[in-house]
């Protein structure tokens, strides 16, 4: 390589007419907001408090882990009986 290597991506979209940006400064696109949006407001909120009810309540914690087991289990009991049943009985 003789020259300077150019990183491509972050010239997309500034070489058209009527853009008055600094060339030498990369851009995001589309760009950043300032404040979280909707949904990860809300999925920081629902894991404060799972890690609070995970803490302070052991009945949760057992009845989400139960609830892994128990489908976890159905899911391979389904699949056991869908395509294991009918290859030795069928």
């Amino acid at each position: 390589m003789t020259g300077p290597s150019e990183d491509f991506g972050h010239r997309e979209g500034r070489e058209t007419l009527g853009q008055s940006e600094d060339r030498g400064v990369p851009y995001e696109y589309p760009s950043l907001d300032e404040q979280p949006g909707y949904w990860a407001r809300w999925w920081v909120e629902f894991k404060k408090r799972l890690r609070q009810s995970w803490d302070n309540d052991p009945v949760s914690r057992v009845t989400l882990i139960l609830s892994a087991i128990v489908f976890f289990g159905m899911t391979i009991w389904g699949l056991i009986n869908k395509y294991l049943v009918p290859l030795v009985f069928p």
